[in-house]
């Protein structure tokens, strides 16, 4: 070997030591210090913008730290993404509860048998704690402390849609426990939760339909609703407002109204936009709504009090979206990657077409909005968001990924 070669493999592997040590001193400093465990290279090198950003419109903030940084260390030392899958089954629903340790749980429900799982947020440990088998549960709606819940599903022999208030049981032993509970009336068509446990529920009457108000097992049912509609989506936003929106289609004006149920009376609050789908907050003062508009799937704010309607600066659905509680003017939803068009409307919910979503934040006080994540430069993989729900500190966000219905979670701080 000539002394020319020799020195050119020296000065190379120089190099090469320089830029090791540059690479491990800037992913030490990212970490406070720590080199923490990436799950793939790509999630590593990942720090810009997805091109695939520049086809939603206005993004005034964007926080490239919180795209494609790496992991956190969990409660139990291990090693977690800050966007993690939960489940590696599809479930028909999840929500949060805590322990006796004031621990932040995350509790979903297998949609095969029924079967209910349990992993702290912080956690890659999971446990099963109801063996309790419910076959092909399609929905949940939970209880606000997560303790109990209404399942969804379909009777296959009679074809009625069933609905079953299920409380946990679970095991003295530390071994499965078990679900208890009852059946509500057959056929109910929709249901909300209040956060004070009620239920509110449409039933078939005729053509139409009625609603009933009672405790969550079922019991002191007293209606409240009347319509020669059927086809109605509901939410219980506040005490004694319920919130009623006429099923969206692309092409058809849809209404939202406020019922009342203590004088059961109807107030219209949006009408005349085509695809309207819609998001109430907590106190029933501010709707997000997305509306068909130059067949584009925009997305607004009506301020009720103000008589106000605000555009946003994203194109996506409202029922992808979830209003904080601890801020009422910030907004976390799943946006399309490509501006989803007004036909995408009812091919989405039909089934024949999905999404590829990044997880926004929005204020709507000053319409900007920034990107938290990616999930094809975090994981690589695509996640058409549906089901957004908050911790109760809003340390983080869960969700279903319409395509497989598997569960993921977002760490927001």
């Amino acid at each position: 070997m000539t002394k020319k070669i020799l020195i050119i493999i020296t000065v190379a592997l120089i190099i090469l030591v320089i830029g090791l040590f540059i690479w491990a001193f800037m992913i030490s400093r990212e970490s406070g210090g720590e080199v923490t465990v990436k799950e793939s290279f790509r999630e590593l090198v990942s720090f810009g913008e997805s091109s695939n950003f520049f086809s939603q419109r206005g993004t005034d903030e964007f926080d490239t730290d919180l795209l494609g940084t790496g992991g956190i260390l969990g409660g139990d030392g291990a090693a977690l993404l800050r966007l993690r899958q939960i489940s590696n089954f599809p479930v028909a629903g999840a929500s949060f509860a805590e322990n006796e340790n004031e621990e932040t749980l995350i509790r979903f429900v297998a949609r095969e048998n029924g079967h209910i799982f349990e992993v702290r947020a912080d956690s890659t440990t999971q446990k099963r704690i109801s063996n309790t088998t419910i076959l092909r549960i399609w929905d949940t709606k939970w209880l606000s402390s997560g303790n109990a819940f209404v399942a969804r599903f379909l009777d296959e022999e009679s074809s009625e849609i069933e609905s079953f208030y299920a409380e946990i049981k679970e095991s003295d032993t530390g071994g499965d426990g078990e679900v208890d509970g009852v059946f509500l009336p057959n056929n109910i068509k929709e249901l909300t939760l209040s956060n004070d446990d009620k239920v509110f529920y449409l039933t078939s009457s005729g053509d139409g339909s009625i609603g009933i108000i009672a405790d969550a097992n079922g019991d002191n049912k007293v209606q409240v609703f009347d319509s020669p509609l059927s086809e109605w989506n509901v939410q219980w936003s506040s005490g004694n407002k319920i919130a009623l929106t006429t099923k969206p289609s692309a092409d058809t004006l849809g209404y939202l109204y406020f019922l009342d149920n203590k004088t059961e009376k109807l107030e219209k609050i949006l009408s005349g936009f085509a695809g309207l789908t819609t998001l109430v907050n907590k106190d029933a003062t501010n709707v997000l709504f997305t509306q068909n508009e130059g067949n584009r799937l925009l997305l607004s704010v009506l301020d009720i009090d103000k008589e106000q309607i605000t555009n946003l600066p994203v194109w996506t659905l409202s029922e992808k979206c979830i209003w904080s509680e601890l801020n009422e003017n910030i907004v976390y939803c799943g946006v399309p990657n490509v501006i989803p068009q007004g036909g995408d409307l009812d091919l989405w919910y039909q089934g024949l077409t999905s999404f590829s979503d990044s997880v926004w934040m929005i204020d709507i006080e000053t319409q900007t909005a920034s990107v938290l994540a990616d999930p094809t430069d975090i994981v690589e993989r695509e996640i058409d968001l549906i089901k957004p729900i908050l911790s109760a500190d809003e340390d983080y966000l869960i969700f279903t990924n319409k395509k497989d219905s598997l569960l993921w979670s977002l760490k927001l701080k």
